[in-house]
């Protein structure tokens, strides 16, 4: 493959790529564990031109030639899943006042998104969670595709970073390490978790994880988010 494309359709800020998705396209080439860095708003319906270095470093750059995103492989990463009882995670509810309504994942705008709403677990600040069932568009040969998990990954950590503040603000994703462990079935409905790790200044550190009915681990990130204003994720953002 010499160049990658993230469709119309697929944005999470207005104008520019779901960070996750963007991240699971270009992670797509790589085996195992993978660390994910956006260098810029990854545009939308247009071919960004993939080179690998000697490093193995895999590049996609804009028409100007500038890195828009970067991935490497990397050990298995290891992540703090909150301890948590299933039975407590509803079926979620969207953010109210989101910055990104039309967000793929997430956008309560969106009825042909994927619809994932977590929302706070009780007695745990910082834990958001939902049941959710990934939609048939999403599938390829009855299994979630690999981009759109990647997705589902991404936006979960950002509301609970969004949730957690005393300041309006945008969680805009910088770079995630994540690794699929296992497939999730179009039809199956699996935990989804998003987990405040730590914040430093603007740089907001947050988990992820998607986990089937009987708690195996199917899925997680770890990502790093830059906190910018609300109006940064709208149409004239």
């Amino acid at each position: 493959m010499t160049s990658i494309r993230i469709p119309t359709g697929m944005n999470g800020p207005a104008g520019s790529a779901n960070g996750g998705v963007a991240a699971g396209t270009i992670a797509g080439l790589l085996d195992g564990a993978v660390s994910v860095r956006l260098h810029a708003p990854p545009p939308l319906d247009v071919d960004l031109p993939v080179t690998t270095d000697q490093d193995g470093v895999v590049t996609a750059a804009g028409a100007d030639g500038a890195p828009v995103l970067s991935a490497r492989a990397v050990p298995r990463p290891t992540i703090p899943l909150p301890d948590i009882d299933p039975a407590t995670v509803g079926e979620g509810t969207p953010l109210t006042e989101h910055p990104a309504a039309t967000c793929v994942v997430c956008g309560p705008e969106r009825a042909d998104g994927l619809r994932l709403f977590p929302a706070p677990v009780p007695d745990h600040p910082g834990v958001l969670g939902t049941w959710w069932t990934p939609p048939t568009w999403a599938s390829e040969n009855g299994v979630l595709r690999n981009d759109l998990l990647w997705g589902v990954l991404d936006c979960p950590g950002a509301l609970a970073l969004m949730h957690q503040t005393d300041e309006p603000m945008f969680a805009a994703l910088g770079s995630v390490t994540g690794e699929v462990l296992a497939p999730v079935r179009a039809d199956e409905r699996v935990l989804v978790l998003g987990f405040v790790l730590g914040r430093d200044g603007r740089k907001q550190h947050a988990g992820t994880a998607v986990l089937g009915r009987e708690g195996d681990l199917r899925a997680h990130t770890t990502q790093l988010c830059i906190a910018l204003p609300p109006a940064w994720a709208g149409p004239q953002g």
